[in-house]
């Protein structure tokens, strides 16, 4: 199923040692302990707006995922995660930041 997911510039993950990601890469994840949410496997969102409660940086990924082991409203953990895209963000971001201060100066 297809899903979002954030990574940092450099296109690593936030947490964890693994390489950067590259775009055609599929991942499984072998870890000792077993996929649990916030916790171990690969995470994604159901939307790009939830997925950005959960950024490390500015790349904006839509990604593949196995059948969730676990999920909640705005977080998926599964076994395997494709990266199908990836796209850089960092000025949208910046602008959205923006126009949030400025409401907030308003009121």
């Amino acid at each position: 199923m297809q899903a979002y997911h954030f990574l940092q510039a450099n296109m690593k993950a936030g947490h964890g040692r693994e390489k950067a990601w590259k775009v055609g890469d599929e991942r499984t994840y072998k870890g000792k302990y077993p996929i649990k949410l916030c916790e171990h496997g690969y995470h994604a969102s159901p939307t790009l707006w939830d997925a950005l409660k959960y950024a490390p940086g500015p790349k904006a990924c839509i990604v593949e995922i196995s059948e969730p082991v676990e999920k909640d409203e705005s977080k998926y953990v599964s076994a395997t995660r494709e990266l199908l895209k990836a796209v850089d963000v960092s000025k949208e971001l910046r602008l959205f930041a923006c126009a949030v201060a400025e409401h907030a100066l308003e009121n």
